[in-house]
């Protein structure tokens, strides 16, 4: 226990050490969000927790610490190398017609709905139902179980296309609204996207997602000024807190303990490096084992799917992401009557290659792909630009929870985000 104290305490101060420097190199004194900032102070929430003990989770293994400590200083190291800067007229607000944009996502994701419809008729019965072996839980383990009721080519449809094309609706959704364009027909279309995943695999991702890219937009929009966002949006705040409630209660329906909903949302968002910690006790996940296929899995995977889509190798021959999912399918306790699954931070697929070492070179990979969408933000202001810089403070916000980066998913949603939003 006080190992597990001094090694949160060594966390604590590395992470307000690179607050400190991240500001001190800030020549231009950038007053927009950031990316390293938002991942270096969830990232101290998350040891602050651990600390102390507002949820009762078991002491996290020394490892997971200081592959923790070699990733958030590689990260930060990126953007001290390289500071971005900022002239005056770059940081004006943006103006942009988004018309076009409006079209293509709206269409794209009405054609989705369109050729998921035999999803649906499997999942929806499954969903309504009342029973042990129905409900949000069941359809959610016959989506992804062993035992599947959809068919490779179903699997690949939702997370390679449908469900993509859908963040790239909900994000021009999120811009949108920060520019005030309230446009109902895309509002409508992405709170349906959202819902469609409920239904066709009991997933509540986008409706997070819908959450985290607003506020995102919004606090770009107009900082972190409450006055200013109330007055703004204030015709808004009716409906939007209408629909966050919705959401909520959608979020809510596969939790299965009484803890309350403060407490399912703070062990949902900080179970990752628990959940870690105790996959590598338990000997299921060890350092050195991948040497790359994890890391570079969205790149890697995307011929090994190919050549057994056409026969060439066989299905028992895993891509990077089906290692880990196997790794991490399992509920596994992590605290006191706390059991999860799935969440293992994004250290997992770097630590899964080449140990702390990994996770020390992941957090340089990480932070050039950051420093890239900041300063391609910074330099063109404009939709797309825009949309990318949302998405990129949402994926640092998730790192302590999960490994975003990993998987063909990530690699479509990155094209679509392109494709429909240029």
């Amino acid at each position: 226990m006080k190992q597990d104290f001094i090694y949160n305490i060594l966390a604590i101060v590395v992470c307000i050490t690179c607050m400190c420097l991240q500001y001190k190199t800030n020549k231009t004194r950038i007053k927009r969000v950031r990316p390293v900032q938002v991942q270096n102070v969830v990232w101290l929430v998350g040891f602050l927790i651990y600390l102390l003990n507002v949820v009762p989770y078991y002491p996290i293994d020394g490892t997971v610490y200081f592959a923790a400590m070699a990733y958030l200083v590689a990260y930060n190291l990126v953007f001290l190398i390289s500071p971005i800067e900022e002239t005056q007229g770059q940081s004006g607000e943006i103006e942009f017609n988004s018309d076009r944009q409006r079209k293509k996502v709206i269409t794209a994701s009405i054609l989705c709905w369109i050729v998921s419809i035999p999803i649906l008729k499997k999942t929806i019965p499954i969903l309504l139902m009342y029973g042990p072996s129905q409900g949000m839980n069941a359809l959610r383990y016959r989506t992804y179980g062993e035992y599947s009721i959809f068919s490779t080519p179903e699997l690949m449809l939702v997370d390679y296309i449908i469900r993509p094309v859908m963040v790239a609706t909900i994000l021009l959704m999120a811009e949108e609204i920060s520019n005030k364009k309230f446009k109902y027909q895309l509002i409508i279309v992405s709170i349906l996207d959202a819902l469609w995943l409920v239904l066709a695999t009991a997933g509540r991702s986008l409706f997070v997602t819908i959450i985290l890219y607003v506020f995102w937009a919004v606090v770009i929009k107009n900082g972190f000024n409450i006055k200013k966002v109330l007055s703004g949006y204030k015709r808004y705040i009716v409906p939007c807190s209408v629909l966050l409630i919705f959401i909520v209660q959608i979020i809510s329906k596969r939790i299965n303990r009484d803890n309350g909903l403060i407490i399912e949302g703070t062990i949902y968002y900080f179970s990752g490096l628990p959940y870690l910690s105790a996959l590598i006790k338990n000997g299921t996940s060890q350092s050195w084992t991948l040497f790359g296929k994890a890391t570079f899995s969205s790149i890697i995977d995307i011929p090994i799917v190919f050549l057994r889509t056409l026969g060439v190798i066989g299905h028992d021959f895993l891509t990077g992401q089906q290692t880990m999912s196997g790794q991490a399918k399992d509920f596994l306790f992590v605290g006191y009557e706390i059991q999860t699954n799935a969440t293992a931070s994004t250290l997992f697929p770097f630590y899964l290659d080449f140990g702390i070492v990994g996770t020390f070179l992941g957090g340089l990979l990480l932070g050039c792909f950051a420093h890239y969408v900041e300063r391609n933000y910074t330099n063109k202001r404009d939709c797309l630009s825009l949309g990318q810089y949302i998405f990129m403070l949402s994926f640092s916000m998730t790192t302590i929870q999960n490994y975003p980066l990993t998987g063909i998913p990530f690699i479509m949603k990155w094209i679509f985000i392109y494709l429909l939003l240029k």
